[in-house]
Order: structure tokens, then sequence, then C-alpha cells
């Protein structure tokens, strides 16, 4: 996995201060000369923790007894073991270093403290601002991004009532969690923790992966509203595809697969080239959406798996974003006109709310309907009458249709509906629309 660095600079770039948690570095120059040193003062704190700031000509950083150290002035190269300023009212171990507007900010295992420049002769210059504390700490430093002077991370508090995801760029931390969230991230080993911001379009977008959950959470401040980013991951089995009918049934004996497995298929016929979702499963067969075309020759099938979104941080450049992968350390732009990442096609899952109709008398669903954008493609539709413990088999629709829909189904008290679509392609939806009655 790449280095994570935290960074900060002086005006007018004329000098970078960025580190790791066991080492400090800056940069100076100019293109194309740039010079990188490591920072070799003795008085450079040998282990800090994730963050780093910059104000009134200095950086600061922060060990895990919450010591806030401070270089010399307009210079990272210079450090004194005597200009620090400890934790004030908690003892809580340090976890992440920021700058909020024209404060430092001292994020905590379960406290948050605040300090201004005091410009005091001698030791730190910082004293605190002993109105602003607030008994909301940080569960992971991997989880903090600075989004333009907003900061954004997990927090946790001493009285134990889980995780939730914050954001301050004022006197109060806003909660932007709900309890669906929160309860993903209490479940969470907090052992490999990603987070990532980015400015796509109109949308702000907040994101942070769990590993041990194999889970990217992402929130969206221009909506209010949470969402799931996935990466297909092959299972590395390779299944052999020996004939596909008119009708879209796949022959793969002994293949393995189940209802709503995603399947990527290569074979020497390119009209079944890429990805489908399996349905209609039997032993040795299933079935795709062939478009009336027949296949006699052989190819091979793998088997796809949603994991989390393998970003390990971002960036953004001349209104470009960029991210870093995980595992390679490989930047790649994030383009919200690009409907496919770098392995491929993107796996879309719509989960709607619980729906009842306002009681709970057998009743009913004679159609669902998805509004959208006309485009030639299927996405597949099932639903959930037991809070998402189970599903009924998927179902396609295309989305071509003048309507695009699917007739009888059945009965419910209550039920959730689920809309999956894989494919290199725009899709968007607006609604569900569901019918009730005969």
């Amino acid at each position: 996995m790449p280095t994570i660095y935290d960074y900060a600079y002086l005006p007018a770039m004329t000098q970078l201060f960025f580190k790791t948690t066991t080492a400090g570095y800056y940069m100076t120059g100019s293109a194309p000369a740039y010079t990188v040193t490591q920072i070799s003062d003795a008085d450079y704190p040998a282990t800090t923790v994730r963050g780093c700031a910059y104000l009134d000509g200095r950086f600061f950083v922060m060990n895990a007894l919450g010591e806030i150290y401070q270089s010399a002035l307009e210079d990272a190269s210079s450090w004194s073991a005597l200009e620090f300023i400890a934790s004030q009212n908690d003892s809580d171990a340090g976890v992440y270093l920021a700058k909020m507007n024209n404060y430092i900010m001292a994020l905590k295992t379960y406290s948050i403290e605040f300090f201004y420049d005091a410009a005091n002769p001698t030791g730190s210059i910082l004293s605190p601002v002993q109105n602003m504390t607030q008994h909301i700490g940080c569960a992971s430093g991997d989880s903090v991004q600075d989004m333009g002077g907003m900061i954004v991370w997990m927090g946790q508090s001493r009285n134990g009532f889980g995780r939730s995801i914050y954001s301050i760029n004022g006197p109060e931390p806003q909660k932007i969690s709900d309890g669906q969230i929160e309860k993903i991230l209490d479940a969470d080993d907090l052992a490999e923790v990603y987070s990532w911001s980015a400015k796509v379009g109109s949308h702000l977008l907040y994101g942070i992966t769990l590993v041990t959950s194999s889970i990217t959470l992402v929130y969206d401040f221009s909506t209010g509203l949470w969402t799931f980013f996935t990466y297909l991951v092959s299972s590395g089995v390779n299944k052999t595809v020996s004939a596909i009918t008119a009708a879209g049934v796949v022959t793969a004996t002994s293949h393995g697969y189940s209802d709503g497995d995603i399947i990527k298929i290569a074979s020497t016929n390119a009209d079944f080239n890429g990805w489908h979702v399996a349905t209609d499963v039997t032993t040795n067969t299933f079935q795709i959406q062939a478009d009336g075309a027949v296949f006699s020759g052989s190819g091979t099938a793998t088997k796809h798996t949603e994991s989390y979104f393998p970003v390990a941080s971002s960036t953004s450049n001349g209104g470009k974003q960029y991210m870093q992968d995980i595992s390679s350390g490989t930047l790649y732009e994030f383009d919200q006109d690009s409907y496919a990442d770098y392995i491929g096609a993107i796996a879309t899952r719509v989960r709607t709310p619980q729906i009842d109709d306002g009681t709970t008398v057998n009743k009913p669903m004679s159609a669902i309907e998805l509004v959208g954008d006309k485009i030639d493609s299927t996405a597949l539709v099932r639903h959930s009458d037991d809070d998402y413990a189970s599903y009924s088999k998927f179902r396609p629709i295309k989305l071509d249709d003048s309507r695009p829909r699917i007739r009888r189904a059945g009965k419910f008290r209550r039920r959730a509906i689920e809309v999956l679509h894989v494919g290199d392609a725009l899709f968007r939806m607006q609604a569900v629309n569901v019918d009730l009655g005969v």
C-alpha cells in the first residue's frame, strides 16, 4: 500500500512541509528544480500522529501524548524541544492535528481542543481556547479529512454510545451519520481505515473505507445522502462456457453460481464478452441478457464480487480530481463523465426503504417500474419482505422500454425493493414506482 503523507505549506509555496508518522520532510525551490530534504533536527519529534498544520508562519505537529510542537518561523527544517504546548483539559491520547479557520485543532481519543496564536514570547506561541473544547474524540486518525477548512472525521466519546461521522467548520460539530451508518462503523475493528474527499461536479463527497468490513461509505454534502462505493474483485475461478442459446441460457457445467452473481465472460464471440448477472440458475446453466444471439463456441466465465472502493487518498490539480490506489499507489482521474472504473464495469445497487402503504394487511403488487434515463441496458429487480434478510430472485427490466417495469410481483405486507445495474453506461434513477392492486 502507498505511504500516506500529511502536508502543509507556506503561502506562495515557498516551502512545503510533509510528513509520515515517523519522519518529516520539506521541499524548496521551484519547478522543475524542487529539492526534498528530510528533517535532521534532533528536536523534531521522533513519532507523530496523523495530520499537521500551518499557522502564522509556523508548522505544527502533535505526538500521541497530545503535545503540539512548532517549527521555527517560516522554516520547516528547524525545531525546538522547548517550543511545545501540552493538552490542557483531557489526558486522552492525541490522534490527529488539523487547522480549522485560524485555530489549531487537536483531535484526541475522546476530546477535541482548540488553540490560537497568542504570540507567547517563550515556549509555544499557542494558547488554548477554553470555551471551544468538545467532548467528542476521534476513533481513527485515518478517517480525518480537511475539506477546504471543514474537518470531517469518525468520532467517539467516553460514554460508549458508539461511533459517528462528524463535520465542523464553526463552534460546534455536526453529526452527519445515521443509525444505519453508525451500525457499520461500530462493527468494524478499525484495523485498516482510509478516507478521501472529492469535488465532482456539484457534489462534495467524503469517503471512508473500512477494509476489515470490505465497505466504502460515501457522504454527499450536496444531497445529504449516504451511499456505498464498490469495486468488482475477481474470484480467480474460471468456468468453461460451452453454449449460449437465443434466450440467453448459458451452459457452464457445475459452475457453482447463485442468482444475482456478477459474471464476466470472455469468449470468441464479442456479443457475449463483458459483464453479466446470473439469473434463473440451475446446476449446469444460468441465464444472461443475450438479445437473441446464439453462441456455440467456447469461453470462460469468472465470478466477481463487490468489495470496497480501493482508494487510499485523493488530490486535485488543474480542476481535475485524482484518486490513489490502495495497493499500487497509482493515480487515477475521478471523472463524472466516465461510467466504468479501471477494472471495467461498475455495479450499482439501489435499495428502497420498507414500504407498506400504511397498512400491514396482505396486498398485491401488480407492477414495479423504474423511472430514469432511457438507455440501451438492462437492470435487475428483486424484493425483500423480511427487512433485507432474504430476497426474491432477480427479474430483468429493459431500460429503453417505454415503461421499464415488471408485472405480477406477488403479495406483501411490508417490502423493500433492490435494483442492480452492472455495465459501462450512464445509469441514473429518479424513482421506483409500484402499482398496488389486482
